[in-house]
């Protein structure tokens, strides 16, 4: 316990600096079902941007800069953090995955956050609209939701479950979802189209 509280003020000391210096660049990078401009889309759209950058602050990054910090997985303890660890490598991590994006891409959806966003860049023909939408969606969503439950465990000291997780990038699909204005000409409705394809947490 003695060693707990520098390692963790350490953390957070430089997640604060990093999101401050964040925020004065700015960013130009969307999400899907918010505002651009709104602080609430920009802070999604920033992290979701530098996960696939590997920019975030993953603790083998933190250590490489000469932070005293743990290496392990905050949820699995059985690998160093890295960005592929994280997403989506850690069973964990990708048990939460899996369950959504596995309604889409049967029977197996890619493991690593690079191989998901080339997939999804790439099918353009195999999949509807409300598809290739729908797993955009899943996608940034699971990833945002991630590393906010991750920060959540350095910075309040909390941990969720799966199933807690899984709840709230479900609910946060859905608002998404029905942000957007409906199109007789789409049929069926996004949201139709969603829980047609999947199943509740």
């Amino acid at each position: 316990m003695g060693e707990t509280k520098p390692v963790l003020l350490a953390e957070q000391e430089y997640h604060g600096r990093m999101f401050v210096d964040q925020r004065k660049k700015g960013s130009r990078c969307g999400y899907p079902g918010s505002r651009l401009g709104s602080q609430k889309s920009w802070h999604k759209a920033i992290w979701f941007k530098l996960a696939l950058l590997r920019r975030l602050p993953t603790r083998d990054r933190l250590r490489s800069w000469g932070l005293n910090v743990p290496e392990k997985c905050l949820r699995c303890s059985a690998a160093v953090e890295t960005h592929h660890h994280r997403f989506f490598e850690c069973q964990f991590l990708a048990s939460i995955w899996t369950f959504f994006a596995g309604s889409v891409w049967r029977p197996n959806p890619p493991q690593d956050i690079h191989s998901a966003a080339a997939w999804i860049c790439m099918d353009r023909n195999s999949s509807s609209a409300q598809a290739r939408c729908i797993i955009k969606l899943m996608f940034q969503s699971t990833v945002y939701l991630i590393w906010r439950e991750r920060n959540r465990r350095i910075f309040a000291l909390t941990s969720s479950s799966a199933n807690s997780v899984r709840c709230a990038i479900d609910r946060q699909i859905r608002d998404s979802l029905l942000s957007l204005s409906a199109s007789p000409r789409v049929q069926p409705s996004m949201p139709q189209f969603f829980l047609a394809c999947t199943r509740p947490p």
